[in-house]
């Protein structure tokens, strides 16, 4: 289960309010959307948010929306699938550093507890082979992309339309 905080929530609600937007529902968890709501939205947009979700969980809910987005709608997904440090491994951390970041993450996690310091926000790339997969399994038959770079995240912003 993914939960959207709070706050999050009420400040998506005071910008509808704001922007006069009364055909938006907002939900808390992706549980909540009806199943039964096939092809039920017009729109989706998900920015700066599934880069912080394992891929895993990320693309489980990629599924679930794409495959509520009604004929002719549009999705725009922003998400992240390399780093500019690991440019000469083609921005795929080497599978050793992976290990190693493995391993090492309950020292880091204890060490963060003993010295009160802040817990570090999390990017986790994304395999666009598999988003893409995703995508046309859902419908999507046209789309494009935007590039990103968020302090050396490489990212893309996918717009998709399903026909």
């Amino acid at each position: 289960m993914s939960i959207i905080a709070g706050a999050m929530l009420q400040q998506a609600a005071r910008n509808c309010l704001k922007y006069n937007r009364h055909n938006v529902r907002l939900v808390r968890t992706l549980e909540e959307i009806d199943p039964g709501n096939s092809g039920g939205f017009s729109f989706i947009h998900s920015h700066m948010v599934l880069q912080h979700l394992d891929p895993q969980r990320g693309l489980s809910i990629i599924s679930a929306l794409l495959s509520r987005l009604a004929t002719g709608g549009v999705a725009a997904l922003h998400m992240t699938y390399a780093h500019t440090k690991h440019r000469a491994n083609q921005g795929v951390r080497p599978r050793a550093s992976r290990m190693a970041r493995f391993m090492s993450r309950p020292v880091t996690r204890i060490r963060r507890q003993i010295t009160r310091g802040d817990p570090q926000m999390l990017m986790y790339p994304y395999d666009l082979n598999r988003v893409l997969f995703l995508a046309q399994d859902c419908g999507v038959r046209s789309g494009g992309l935007q590039f990103t770079d968020h302090a050396g995240h490489l990212g893309v912003i996918l717009f998709l339309r399903r026909e």
